[in-house]
């Protein structure tokens, strides 16, 4: 495989569900060539716009403005994005931005690699980690789970959240213990792994 697998990789695995299903993320997954390119990145625009709306501006205006701009194609699913980003964002709105840089999760002798959309510092100084799904398909709870896992395995320390945005759905790692799904996530990530080759 030309790059290592990463955490959204993963959870497209286990949301997939059925055979067929993964079958086609197998495929798409070995189909990247390369380096990663943005322009073929459906959703590096409005990504990187919840990202700098965080870093920057933290009213969602820049979220609402790449949904303006995007292409025809991209629209529809960037509008839907921006409206849901708007009721989602103040649930940070005390805390502040903090930098953050990809991290590996390590499942046994497989490295997965997280790469969150931003991360919070609340007033109670704990850090929260967050992924986001942009994808048009709901994230089933088991996928959530995992999610969470990964982000806390990669960022020790960390409340790790996970967003699934179209669905205005956020869930945190906060006073739970998701030890218990480490077997699920390293027989998904390593199915996967095997699968890709």
């Amino acid at each position: 495989m030309s790059r290592p697998l990463g955490a959204t990789d993963v959870l497209k695995y286990v949301n997939a569900g059925s055979p067929a299903r993964r079958t086609r993320v197998v495929r798409d997954i070995v189909e990247r060539t390369g380096a990663y390119e943005p322009a073929l990145d459906f959703w590096m625009p409005i990504r990187s716009a919840i990202r700098s709306d965080r870093a920057t501006t933290r009213d969602g205006a820049r979220v609402r403005g790449a949904a303006a701009r995007a292409n025809p194609r991209r629209r529809p699913s960037y509008e839907r994005v921006a409206l849901a980003w708007d009721r989602v964002h103040p649930r940070w709105r005390a805390a502040r931005h903090e930098s953050t840089t990809p991290a590996d999760a390590r499942l046994v002798d497989l490295l997965v690699e997280v790469r969150p959309t931003f991360a919070e510092r609340r007033p109670d100084g704990i850090l929260e980690v967050v992924g986001t799904w942009l994808l048009a398909e709901e994230l089933t709870p088991v996928a959530f789970d995992l999610g969470l896992r990964m982000i806390e395995r990669a960022f020790p320390g960390a409340v790790a959240v996970v967003c699934d945005l179209q669905r205005e759905r956020v869930a945190s790692s906060e006073g739970w213990d998701l030890s218990g799904v480490d077997d699920l996530l390293v027989d998904a990530a390593t199915a996967l792994s095997d699968e890709v080759g």
